[in-house]
């Protein structure tokens, strides 16, 4: 099910071609080895009524785009495997973040993992080994982690370890 229910939300990077998806790159090349789940990747944003993300061109706070602070909802059925909270949402340029997901959550449905990332800060709502049903809520859509803006990191992946969260292997998905 959409993680998303509140507004109108795009796919900004997501699709078969590194053109359009620049997760793809973590597919084969060793160097990436440790993100590699995140091949098929979607970040997706929201839009305004007027398809904009944002208030003017490119705000330096998070809050100026449409979907930062949309709630988040479990998209399957599962038990968290991890959820981490403490991570600074980003204003503008600056510091480099210590980790590329931020705060996220990392269910297991069934088999498969699946990370959603870039969360707010202090509001991550589930902790490790809870239960949850479809639409549970999970927290924020933030911009924490490497993000660009405030968007939604979502992808599936095979189990990986504590030592590389991200590492399994791709698994592609739909929603709804």
């Amino acid at each position: 099910a959409s993680p998303l229910r509140q507004g109108t939300y795009i796919v900004a990077n997501g699709g078969s071609s590194e053109l359009v998806n620049p997760h793809l790159k973590t597919l084969e090349a060793e160097r990436f080895r440790a993100y590699r789940g995140q091949s098929y990747a979607l970040d997706i944003v929201e839009v305004g009524s007027w398809g904009s993300r944002s208030d003017g061109l490119s705000p330096d706070d998070p809050e100026g785009f449409a979907i930062f602070g949309d709630t988040l909802h479990a998209p399957c059925p599962g038990s968290v495997v991890r959820a981490v909270d403490g991570e600074p949402d980003r204003s503008g340029p600056g510091r480099e973040p210590r980790t590329l997901e931020g705060n996220h959550v990392i269910l297991d449905c069934d088999g498969t993992w699946v990370v959603l990332a870039h969360i707010r800060e202090g509001s991550v709502s589930v902790t490790g080994g809870e239960r949850l049903a479809v639409g549970a809520p999970l927290g924020l859509v933030g911009n924490s982690g490497r993000s660009d803006e405030p968007h939604l990191h979502l992808h599936a992946q095979t189990p990986s370890t504590d030592a590389a969260p991200l590492g399994g292997d791709p698994v592609p998905i739909t929603i709804d």
